[in-house]
């Protein structure tokens, strides 16, 4: 490979990757699976133009065949089924790794960041929503009065020591982050018809305790879901239930 014989001190592949930052960019905004591998298949043809001529020459010369002058997600399958695109990516791994670089583990970590990044940012968004709700629902049913004359929630130590009146406010919070949260959304749908809710936006309009049961199998799958977008945003539901926002 020709880079592995000219690019002793690396400069070839910073400036490569440099050029191709833009596939990177497009990888840790991507919000689903499709638009990941659409924008790992792009560096990997930018890269390869830069570092692999002859592999990239063959490759385009099929892919001008095949696939429009303009590229978009829905070409990646036919893109990465073209003889000439192993080959590709396999010198651009090797380039990467003849300078000390594991192309594969960079592109992973771009995706985990850009993921962790946008569920950070939706969960902030979800909560900061819901903190009006958090705040009603805690002044109005678990508040009490302290010995100066103060109102403020009494609430538990941690989730593992809520009473059940507690867990029936608490519930009324976790619905409104999961009609929030994107991947929460059906489930939020589902139980609110199953909640018989007047107004889904309205959680407590028409209540009916007996259809809010947190042992249901319903309500669990949507208490899960935020849970995991709580994770995936490096934070936990107690903690938001507990201190508001973010």
């Amino acid at each position: 490979l020709a880079c592995m014989a000219q690019d002793a001190d690396g400069g070839a592949y910073r400036s490569a990757f440099a050029s191709c930052r833009n596939t990177l960019e497009a990888l840790a905004r991507a919000s689903d699976e499709d638009g990941r591998l659409a924008a790992r298949t792009w560096w990997v043809t930018c890269m390869g133009s830069h570092l692999c001529r002859a592999e990239y020459s063959e490759w385009r010369a099929e892919a001008a065949e095949q696939l429009p002058s303009q590229l978009t997600a829905a070409h990646t399958a036919v893109a990465v089924g073209l003889a000439g695109f192993e080959p590709m990516a396999r010198c651009v791994l090797a380039c990467g790794e003849a300078v000390g670089v594991q192309a594969d583990k960079t592109l992973d970590h771009v995706e985990a960041a850009g993921a962790r990044q946008q569920a950070e940012g939706e969960w902030q968004r979800a909560t900061a929503e819901v903190e009006p709700l958090r705040q009603k629902l805690q002044d109005t049913f678990l508040s009490r009065t302290s010995w100066l004359g103060r109102r403020k929630p009494a609430l538990a130590a941690s989730a593992s020591e809520m009473g059940i009146d507690e867990v029936r406010v608490c519930q009324v919070y976790v619905y409104g982050l999961a009609s929030r949260l994107a991947a929460c959304a059906p489930e939020a749908a589902a139980f609110a018809e199953s909640a018989n809710m007047r107004d889904v936006n309205s959680p407590l309009l028409g209540y009916d305790e007996a259809r809010w049961d947190p042992t249901a199998d319903l309500w669990r799958r949507m208490e899960m879901c935020v849970h995991r977008g709580a994770a995936a945003a490096s934070t936990d539901l107690d903690r938001a239930w507990r201190h508001g926002k973010g």
